[in-house]
């Protein structure tokens, strides 16, 4: 008899049960800066304090200055533009430079700091997740490749246990346990209250709608665009994003372009008004 393992390497799962990883994780923002430079320096820095910040060369066509910072579970910062705005700011005071490109992130953050590799659990051997890589992707992505092939052709790897999803409790997972359970809290919390933002322009607003609660998203031609207000995946409601022009989910991170065509999960469903279970 053929045995079959399914794998989900989708940043986020897509599933709440099995594994409950919203109760295992935390969602956390990034903001990039980079400016062009004259050349290549031959070092690069990152602070022990927090809210962390970094900065390195890299060369493309031309030699820029990466810099990032001002990381934060979303609920804390909903203003994604004003974030980006202290970077650029901080770039400029610090290191006299201009920001080219700016662009913006968010990563799964496990409760433990280890990335959740493996089986989900031992009653779905064959349901095999890679997430959680608390923005050390390029490492724990080739971690979770080696990890994963091995496990779906019958191998032992010496890493496997220490990363598998349901591992053993600990004093620090206890712990973020319940804080990353108070900030999920604090995030739908936050969006069930407080419909429209103060930072929202008259170009976005919150309202009902035969029932429904909807986000009004108003274009440079005066065009209107509806969609359901409630992210699919856990009823948080979502945030308009003045960097992407896109509405985001503040508990999880899912995405969605202001038609509501889904871009970034968990959620896999739209939120166009009248097709809210179209894929």
């Amino acid at each position: 008899m053929t045995t079959f393992s399914a794998v989900s390497c989708t940043h986020y799962p897509f599933f709440v049960i099995p594994g409950f990883i919203p109760l295992k994780s935390h969602i956390e923002n990034s903001f990039i800066v980079a400016a062009k430079v004259d050349k290549i320096e031959p070092w690069n820095a990152i602070t022990s304090n927090k809210p962390t910040h970094s900065f390195r060369y890299y060369q493309d066509q031309e030699p820029y200055f990466i810099y990032a910072g001002e990381s934060s579970k979303p609920a804390n910062h909903l203003d994604y533009e004003a974030r980006m705005q202290e970077l650029s700011d901080q770039l400029y005071l610090k290191f006299h430079k201009t920001p080219a490109f700016t662009w913006h992130t968010h990563d799964v953050m496990t409760n433990d700091s280890l990335p959740f590799i493996g089986s989900i659990n031992a009653q779905n051997p064959n349901l095999l997740i890679a997430t959680g890589f608390n923005k050390w992707g390029m490492t724990n992505g080739v971690l979770a490749g080696m990890i994963l092939s091995d496990i779906v052709k019958g191998k032992e790897n010496r890493y496997q246990d220490m990363m598998r999803p349901d591992r053993p409790i600990n004093l620090e997972k206890i712990k973020n346990f319940f804080l990353d359970g108070y900030q999920n809290a604090v995030s739908y919390t936050k969006t069930k209250l407080q419909k429209n933002q103060p930072f929202y322009q008259d170009n976005v607003k919150i309202t009902y709608e035969n029932g429904t609660r909807i986000g009004i998203y108003r274009d440079d031609n005066g065009k209107l665009h509806k969609v359901c207000n409630v992210c699919p995946h856990m009823k948080c409601n979502l945030i308009f994003n003045y960097l992407d022009h896109t509405w985001d989910c503040p508990c999880h991170g899912s995405r969605f372009d202001i038609d509501g065509n889904v871009i970034e999960g968990p959620a896999v469903y739209n939120i166009k008004l009248n097709a809210k279970k179209d894929k």
